[in-house]
């Protein structure tokens, strides 16, 4: 489990290469902006990070700027988020 910011999602269709209609499911949460750095490489900051999704049921009843536990699945998909209530019993 990994606590993000959720800020915005994504999901249709479209045709790969074969004509063969995919279906896709991504979300997009706020991130440290890090890496390794050297000479020529630098990094700092905030970043938005984009991570496969099981399907739009994952985020349907969350509101976009909530802070979510994320859940992944053996493969790797968002599989459930669900938002932190802080104290003040907003989430």
């Amino acid at each position: 489990m990994e606590e993000k910011t959720y800020i915005g999602y994504s999901f249709g269709t479209f045709q790969d290469d074969h004509g063969v209609s995919r279906e896709y499911c991504s979300v997009y949460m706020v991130e440290d902006f890090s890496g390794d750095e050297s000479e020529t490489r630098h990094y700092g900051g905030k970043k938005a990070a984009k991570y496969r999704c099981e399907s739009p049921d994952v985020f349907a009843k969350i509101k976009l700027g909530s802070r979510v536990k994320c859940y992944f699945s053996s493969t790797g998909r968002l599989a459930f988020m669900q938002a932190v209530v802080d104290g003040s019993g907003k989430d």
